[in-house]
């Protein structure tokens, strides 16, 4: 993990999870570019390095071809948690049947699934392989959007509050990054030995404040604020759709990439 700063009140509260007695998933919800993914990587990387004795499976949903499909998800999950051949079911609802009832099986050993992203999942999916009660010695973390612009991609949210509960949940929008805007502007432009004059980096922190302090929106307009000197001043999109759209047409009109296959690769 290249760059990331704060959260530590989120990576303890799924800590706290992984080490208590708690029986049911915990899921992570936010708006989209709240940085998830990020979090979810930095907590593997955590017990990879704190928790030897624990066996840690994760997939992050869309990273691979394998990843898109629940199918394919599921069953190179449960290929990893058990030694157990298992000769799966044909039909989805004895499929999601026999993984909960996997799910629900007492661990040997300390296991611990984290699946970022379900909303990327390529077909709607009512979780109903997800157990009520998880087996012992197991835990399940999961990642998925709560977005008032993204309401058909927040199916999951409205699943997992409805059956769950918010126990054991953490919404990632309340853990503001608004502290920790110097050091992240910072980190990406000294990647590209850039800085800010102490004028225009007030400006992005507001900016960056009105976008709800996005580490997705810090990014993309640092690909921007690199190409900015010290006397020249910065006009940036304020959200994160302005902030792509304008990246996407400073590759064509700016740095005169091919339209049509700039609009396909970020489509």
């Amino acid at each position: 993990i290249d760059i990331f700063f704060g959260r530590k009140n989120s990576l303890d509260m799924i800590n706290n999870y992984i080490n208590s007695e708690e029986q049911t998933p915990f899921y992570i919800y936010s708006d989209s570019g709240m940085g998830k993914s990020a979090l979810m990587a930095m907590a593997i990387n955590n017990q990879e390095k704190e928790n030897d004795q624990a066996k840690i499976i994760y997939r992050f949903v869309g990273a691979s071809a394998d990843s898109f499909y629940k199918r394919d998800l599921l069953v190179g999950i449960i290929d990893e948690i058990t030694v157990q051949n298992y000769i799966y079911e044909d039909q989805e609802y004895e499929f999601d049947e026999q993984i909960r009832r996997i799910l629900e099986q007492n661990q040997e050993r300390e296991t611990i699934i984290f699946i970022d992203a379900l909303d990327q999942i390529k077909i709607n999916d009512d979780l109903k392989w997800l157990p009520q009660v998880l087996g012992k010695n197991l835990k399940v973390v999961l990642s998925v959007l709560k977005d008032e612009n993204f309401k058909e991609d927040s199916i999951y949210y409205d699943i997992l509050i409805d059956r769950y509960g918010a126990t054991n949940s953490l919404d990632l929008n309340r853990d503001s990054l608004r502290n920790n805007a110097d050091e992240i502007f910072g980190a990406i432009l000294a990647k590209y030995n850039r800085t800010l004059t102490q004028t225009q980096m007030n400006l992005v922190k507001d900016k960056f404040y009105n976008a709800n302090c996005s580490p997705l929106y810090a990014y993309i307009i640092s690909q921007e604020l690199r190409n900015i000197r010290s006397q020249q001043s910065i006009d940036i999109a304020d959200d994160i759709p302005g902030a792509i759209n304008e990246f996407v047409d400073n590759l064509i009109k700016i740095y005169h990439h091919n339209e049509i296959f700039v609009r396909k690769i970020l489509s």
